[in-house]
């Protein structure tokens, strides 16, 4: 059974992703969540935009917010970027 308190992995990352490419890459909001949708869906469907916009509404709730979490988020995304 799934915990409801917390997003899933795909909604996690794709939300981590757009706000990367958002902050750190200095893309637009259209193109960062295009790219980002990629990460959502690695299972085959993205998921819906309203399961994505509920989870950045309430993203304080399961640490998505926290700077520290974040400046590591970034810093393995830059490696990963790196790495390809």
């Amino acid at each position: 059974m799934r915990d409801t308190d917390h997003p899933t992995y795909p909604i996690a990352g794709e939300i981590i992703l757009e706000g990367y490419l958002l902050r750190v890459r200095g893309w637009g909001r259209k193109a960062a969540r295009q790219y980002a949708c990629v990460v959502g869906g690695h299972h085959g469907t993205p998921p819906d935009k309203s399961k994505i916009d509920e989870e950045k509404n309430r993203k304080t709730n399961v640490g998505l917010d926290s700077e520290a979490w974040i400046s590591v988020q970034d810093k393995l995304i830059d490696f990963v970027a790196d790495m390809s």
